[in-house]
């Protein structure tokens, strides 16, 4: 049997704990110019980016390569705060008004 354990707060993730969430992110390139007119929905962003480090490539211009895939195990409590602030930016607090 395999251990896990969150990726997070370093808890054991067992059965009698709850399901283990697994988090995946990848990270890539980005086009530098997009049309505000294009409809991102029919548009294939992957293909995009392909196409672009093949133009590059033929051009004999340096392809950054800063494509990264990573995978977390995070326990139930754990994902619940990721999902509320994924980007673990600082939450500002909301300014409180007299009820005058």
């Amino acid at each position: 049997m395999r251990h896990f354990s969150c990726d997070l707060c370093g808890k054991g993730i067992t059965a009698a704990t709850g399901p283990r969430m697994v988090l995946k992110l990848e990270s890539y390139p980005a086009p530098d110019e997009v049309d505000a007119a294009d409809d991102f929905a029919e548009t294939d962003v992957v293909e995009e980016v392909a196409q672009l480090l093949r133009e590059a490539e033929d051009a004999g211009e340096d392809v950054p390569t800063t494509t990264r895939k990573s995978a977390f195990d995070l326990c139930v409590p754990c994902h619940r705060k990721f999902l509320s602030n994924p980007l673990g930016r600082s939450r500002v607090a909301a300014p409180r008004f007299s009820g005058n």
